[in-house]
Parts: structure tokens; C-alpha cells; sequence
């Protein structure tokens, strides 16, 4: 693989690696939330992360933001296209591991 393709896991693994954003993309791979439905179904989230972390998922392109107008204006966050590709490639990574899962763990006792 060639420089490029290490920079991008390195992007990757920067940008969704932390605790809160694969978590949240595999909720809102369901459908759409609004936020509060979002922070009940991922439970100990505070509600400064699960802000913070849709603002990168947003910045990053996953994840589109929509209020409705009106008086009782509610936010209602959902994957754009992009985000459903990655989930589904993620959901690909996830079986890979664990159908060859004993691979990795043999590499790394080994290491």
C-alpha cells in the first residue's frame, strides 16, 4: 500500500476512533434522531460530547444536521450518503475480525 493509502487509515483511525463516533453512527445507521433520542440510546454520553462529536462527524461529511422550523424547532440528525457507505464498510471491517479474529490475537501474542 502506498503512502496515500497509510495516510488515509491514519485519517481514519484519527477521526473515528475515539469512544463516541462509531457508536453514534451505528444509531443513526438505523434512521434518524433527534438529539435527545440519540443521547438515550448511547446512555452515558454527556450531552457536551455527543455535541462535540456530531460537530466532527458533520465537519467530516458522515453526518447531516436538520431542524425542523416552526415553534417547536427539534434537531434531527441523520448519515448522508457518505455516512452510510462508511458504516457499511465498517460493518465489513467488523466481520473480517470476527471471522479471522484468532489471526490477530495469534499475531500479536507473537509479537
Amino acid at each position: 500500500m502506498g503512502s496515500g493509502g497509510i495516510s488515509s487509515v491514519h485519517w481514519l483511525a484519527c477521526e473515528f476512533g475515539d469512544k463516541w463516533s462509531l457508536p453514534i453512527l451505528c444509531e443513526l445507521g438505523v434512521g434518524p434522531l433527534h438529539f435527545l433520542q440519540l443521547k438515550r440510546a448511547l446512555g452515558s454520553i454527556s450531552q457536551r460530547m455527543l455535541t462535540r462529536t456530531l460537530k466532527k462527524l458533520e465537519r467530516a461529511g458522515v453526518v447531516i444536521r436538520a431542524s425542523s422550523g416552526g415553534a417547536g424547532m427539534q434537531v434531527i440528525y441523520a448519515l448522508t450518503d457518505g455516512g452510510v457507505e462508511m458504516l457499511e464498510a465498517f460493518r465489513g471491517l467488523s466481520f473480517w475480525l470476527r471471522e479471522h479474529g484468532y489471526v490477530v490475537d495469534k499475531r500479536q501474542d507473537a509479537a
